[in-house]
């Protein structure tokens, strides 16, 4: 996993990255074990919508307008 990241990337970050890519992983066989199961697509969708909620995590793109919302109220300047 160390590979796919920069050398000169914090460290805290690569750890971060590495546990979300390895639930995205996870999420992706239990996605694949249930197509193979037979299950419903509605089943496999939930284990897709976890493994992409996981990839945004790292690049942010799933942070929901609430939280922004709560961000921006509490800390932005020219209010």
């Amino acid at each position: 996993m160390r590979a796919l990241f920069p050398a000169d990337l914090p460290r805290i970050f690569i750890e971060r990255h590495a546990v979300l890519v390895k639930r995205a992983t996870e999420c992706l066989s239990q996605a694949l074990a249930a197509l193979r199961a037979g299950l419903t697509p509605d089943v496999i969708t939930l284990d897709l919508d976890s493994a992409a909620a996981a990839l945004k995590e790292i690049t942010g793109s799933n942070a929901c307008s609430d939280k922004l919302d709560e961000i921006f109220a509490r800390f932005c300047v020219g209010k």
